[in-house]
């Protein structure tokens, strides 16, 4: 890869590998689910965005390591400064960090270069915005990186337990509603 933009299309293209394995022949879907209730009916839980981090970060580590991409997890981008009382601040830890170096010509160093990843599920209170409030706004303005991947878990189903209150906060009702308004608002950024 030779540059931030070509690395993120090659991660872009990644996650529609992803889909596929999901939602393909034999799916993969119900490792990111926690069934609550045998049935009948069956009844099935969203697993955490921390586990919905920790499958992608695994998937594009299969699926890319042999071309020299490194994926890592919460990397602290900030530190955290200790002690609230005395104005402490919260550290700032991105969901993923994908990071690769270039072929290089020569012996010359060419240096690395960056693409940062902030994963919600689509239940998350903020999920509308953060592609602004934390991906822009807080890791790639303050890390010195410009290029962001905001990746929505999409969860819906009519499976998904009735009780659980993450169910009521999506604030799409179809993945191309919710499609739309961030692609929208990525343009904008």
């Amino acid at each position: 890869m030779n540059g931030p933009a070509e690395l993120l299309n090659v991660l872009c293209e990644s996650l529609d590998r992803l889909v596929e394995k999901l939602q393909g022949v034999l799916p993969a879907r119900a490792e990111l689910w926690d069934r609550v209730q045998i049935g009948p009916p069956e009844q099935w839980r969203p697993k955490n965005e921390t586990h919905l981090s920790d499958h992608i970060a695994r998937h594009f580590r299969d699926d890319l390591g042999h071309r020299g991409v490194i994926v890592n997890r919460e990397v602290e981008i900030h530190r955290r400064i200790v002690g609230k009382a005395a104005g402490g601040v919260a550290g700032q830890e991105t969901d993923i960090k994908v990071d690769a170096v270039p072929p290089s010509a020569g012996s010359d160093d060419t240096g690395s270069f960056s693409v940062i990843a902030e994963v919600k599920g689509c239940w998350h209170r903020e999920v509308r915005v953060a592609q602004r409030t934390q991906l822009v706004e807080r890791y790639l303005r303050t890390a010195g990186c410009r290029h962001g991947l905001y990746i929505v878990g999409w969860f819906t189903s009519p499976a998904w337990d009735s009780s659980d209150d993450r169910r009521r906060r999506v604030p799409w009702t179809t993945i191309d509603a919710a499609r739309a308004q961030l692609g929208v608002q990525a343009e904008g950024l």
